[in-house]
């Protein structure tokens, strides 16, 4: 957690879009955007 708050807001950006798109690439995260994602949560 040190380590994560010792980033400027635009490395932990750079980190969290990194690991996204790494998850696309690699199929374990789903192939929708946030927007599509929460529209489909919010129709439950």
């Amino acid at each position: 957690m040190a380590l994560w708050q010792s980033l400027s807001p635009a490395q932990q950006f750079e980190v969290i879009a990194r690991d996204e798109e790494a998850g696309f690439q690699s199929g374990i995260a789903p192939q929708e955007t946030m927007a599509e994602r929460l529209a489909r949560v919010r129709r439950l």
